[in-house]
């Protein structure tokens, strides 16, 4: 358990973990006193005693109210405050990460999505409330322990057993296969909607599009069934636990506690027992966050794996990989030597993209092995553009470049016309995603940070889209001879027919 959060502890001062426990601990135990003092207090009133003997009680009652909802509050703030801080760290570390592999961050490895569930879903709403249940608990058994050495040992059974079978039963956070086709055909609605229409397919697509709802809307009512078994049964092995404490207790009166005590025990109980219901969502959102300190693992892992290739500089083996038991390649190999280029040609579908994926570590082969003597770099699918400039794109990923070779490689991807007519030249603002380009200025521009970086291997992925013919053989004549004298390696995804006699190795997919 503890080797799963190592990349957690790593990235947070430890010290600043003692504030959110502590105020955590004082929210919940202000909150039992809230309960047990107003449980005194409707007790001792109702025997009609004189009003002073009350006056304690009525204060116990406002202090804790006061005080549970200020330690409330400096709970959420610390915490909250602690996983923003340690999100931040890590962000910054993967980030660095993804630049020595590869020179812009891609969508591909859904890094948001294991960022959030690793440091949200583990600190906030996993470590943060179990160790609170755990130390109250605890602090329970220590005061009943007390009161009668037995008495502690069904509160400790009951959360033992609870935890034990909470685990043990939950599921950990995934993607459901029904939603993922759903998307998948809504978006190819989506894109060909117009073709359809044309065409006069629009009907059965929508029924296929209506299967594919009906059947996540299944699969959702069949996880949420799940779901309340488990609640109802951890529920019943809860109460059954509280219930046996509260008889022993009973049997406590009245030799050695009145039924004034009785009624703050019960109160008391019943307080915990509500802390409880936060047990089972902690327990899948901690297994959440181990599945995502695995995959950022296993995706820093396989994409730094540089398992060197003797001579080459990419070695793929028998490689198998498809999406939701649609095989895409099945024992494919390839071999790319120094200065062998290489381009990648085959129709739609065919899953030239997802190659590249899978050559640059962003997807994770289903079988085979893929390796490479040194990260690559380039310019895939996906690929995110700054918002600030193009010099500040190239300073990201390259700190170090100077202003010369940031030319060079925007000469080399047919930019110079382009860089010429921008009011403020390298720092002109690009808005969100490069939304001031043209699709095609957008994906040279792509092309031209990956040039400029150290990688020996290049993997592009259609450098001339949206290109006439001219500018398509221009651009590819440039990038040959600039990898040329850069002593790198190119390895094209294209559909463009044109300048393949320049490539040593042509692989159709």
């Amino acid at each position: 358990m503890t080797e799963n959060f190592k990349l957690l502890l790593t990235h947070t001062e430890k010290k600043a973990l003692l504030s959110p426990l502590l105020t955590g601990l004082m929210a919940s135990i202000t909150g039992l006193g809230l309960m047990g003092a107003g449980a005194w207090l409707i007790a001792k009133a109702a025997l009609q005693p004189p009003l002073y003997t009350l006056a304690l009680g009525v204060t116990c009652v406002r202090a804790c109210g006061i005080f549970r909802a200020v330690f409330r509050y400096l709970e959420r703030y610390s915490g909250h405050k602690l996983a923003f801080n340690a999100y931040c760290q890590l962000q910054e570390s993967v980030y660095a990460l993804a630049l020595s592999m590869l020179p812009l961050k891609s969508g591909a490895l859904s890094q948001g999505l294991w960022l959030e569930r690793l440091l949200r879903d583990a600190y906030v709403r996993a470590l943060l409330p179990l160790a609170l249940n755990i130390i109250v608990t605890i602090a329970f058994c220590l005061v009943l322990y007390n009161c009668q050495p037995l008495l502690s040992l069904p509160l400790l059974l009951t959360f033992a057993f609870m935890a034990a079978l909470g685990w043990l039963l939950t599921r950990e956070p995934r993607s459901s296969p029904a939603k993922s086709a759903y998307r998948q055909e809504l978006l190819e609605m989506a894109e060909g909607r117009e073709e359809l229409l044309a065409a006069g397919s629009a009907p059965p697509s929508l029924i296929r599009l209506q299967k594919r709802a009906e059947r996540w809307q299944l699969q959702q009512a069949k996880e949420q069934e799940r779901s309340c078994w488990l609640e109802l049964l951890l529920s019943l092995v809860k109460y059954s636990g509280f219930t046996l404490l509260f008889y022993q207790l009973c049997l406590l009166v009245p030799a050695r506690m009145d039924y004034i005590e009785l009624a703050v025990w019960l109160l008391l109980l019943l307080t915990l027992c509500q802390d409880y219901n936060g047990l089972l969502p902690a327990l899948e959102q901690l297994k959440g966050a181990r599945r995502a300190a695995k995959a950022l693992e296993t995706a820093a892992s396989a994409s730094a794996s540089t398992a060197t290739c003797k001579g080459d500089l990419l070695q793929v083996d028998n490689l198998v990989f498809g999406y939701n038991d649609k095989p895409l390649f099945h024992n494919l190999s390839l071999t790319i030597a120094p200065h062998q280029h290489t381009a990648i040609m085959g129709e739609s579908g065919r899953g030239k993209t997802t190659l590249a994926y899978l050559l640059a570590g962003l997807y994770q082969p289903d079988g085979g092995t893929i390796k490479l003597s040194s990260p690559p770099a380039g310019n895939l699918q996906g690929c995110f553009i700054f918002s600030s400039s193009i010099r500040e794109n190239f300073l990201r990923l390259h700190p170090a470049i100077p202003e010369k070779e940031m030319i060079a490689c925007l000469e080399t991807a047919q930019l110079a016309d382009c860089l010429n007519n921008l009011p403020q030249g390298l720092d002109t603002p690009l808005g969100f995603d490069g939304s001031n380009l043209s699709g095609g200025e957008r994906n040279r521009l792509l092309t031209a940070l990956a040039l400029a970086s150290t990688s020996p291997l290049l993997i592009l992925d259609e450098p001339t889209a949206g290109l006439d013919k001219k500018t398509a053989s221009r651009l590819m004549e440039a990038l040959l001879e600039k990898v040329q004298k850069q002593n790198k390696t190119l390895l094209v995804i294209t559909h463009d027919l044109t300048n393949l006699t320049a490539f040593e190795q042509v692989v159709k997919l």
